[in-house]
């Protein structure tokens, strides 16, 4: 029964890795686990164009069904790491995070802090089109359709990922800020 056990266990651990052929059958390419997380899904990154965090109701439409996302303040986003999460329905999440620069990162591997935000939508499967709408104190800021472009990666590798790997779309928005409602004198 342990030699069972054990050849089951020794099996499983050795499906995540692929023999390199320059190795000459000395050593084993090891796969990570990182995953997709949800196989496919739509980003859509909204930016103001003066960088500061976003603070839009957000409406998203597609496959003829709608969600509004409503804005929660965060006090001090500098501090809420990684960041403020709405979920706006099963299929349907809204992010607002502190844009990293990775590409300026320094030999310890830490991405670097811009002092910008973003306020990341996020749509789960594969739509071909979503609208997505931004609301401030007066009514609608900006709508916009979009037609995601799927691309397939493989966060651990080519040969490590199973079939076509995870499939997504990025897309970036840079909008105004937010208008501020007229004063009423009663």
């Amino acid at each position: 029964m342990r030699i069972c056990i054990l050849i089951v266990m020794t099996a499983m651990l050795l499906a995540g890795c692929t023999h390199n052929p320059s190795s000459k059958g000395v050593a084993l390419d090891t796969c990570t686990l990182i995953g997709c997380g949800p196989p496919m899904q739509a980003i859509i990154n909204v930016r103001r164009a003066d960088g500061q965090p976003p603070a839009f109701e957000v409406l998203v439409e597609y496959e003829g069904r709608s969600w509004q996302c409503h804005y929660q303040r965060v006090e001090d986003l500098h501090t809420a790491f990684p960041f403020e999460v709405r979920n706006c329905g099963d299929d349907i999440n809204v992010t607002v995070s502190e844009i990293r620069d990775c590409d300026a990162a320094e030999s310890g591997g830490q991405c670097l802090r811009t002092g910008k935000f973003e306020e990341g939508v996020r749509v789960l499967g594969n739509p071909q089109r979503i609208k997505v709408s931004l609301l401030d104190a007066v009514g609608v800021l900006a709508s916009r359709e979009f037609h995601p472009r799927y691309k397939h990666f493989y966060p651990n590798g080519r040969r490590c990922d199973e079939g076509d790997g995870c499939l997504s779309s990025w897309q970036v928005w840079t909008v105004p800020a937010p208008r501020v409602a007229p004063a009423t004198h009663d």
